[in-house]
């Protein structure tokens, strides 16, 4: 998966669950539809969630800022 593709939006069993900056601008908003979505912008990038990733991320981002705390 490319680091980065702009409009793009995370969804969640068919809707919007987030989008960034440039998909808002353009109309798109969270709860929305896709069809809708891609309705108003065809060019949308969109990514299923995967919430095992996002833990995987989140464990990683806890160990490496636990090299900062004081013990």
């Amino acid at each position: 998966m490319p680091l980065r593709q702009s409009p793009s939006a995370v969804v969640v069993r068919g809707r919007v669950w987030v989008a960034d900056a440039e998909a808002m601008a353009a109309g798109i908003v969270p709860g929305q539809k896709l069809s809708t979505a891609l309705g108003l912008l065809p060019g949308l990038a969109t990514f299923e969630r995967d919430t095992a990733r996002e833990q995987q991320a989140l464990e990683s981002l806890a160990c490496w800022a636990g090299r900062f705390t004081p013990t």
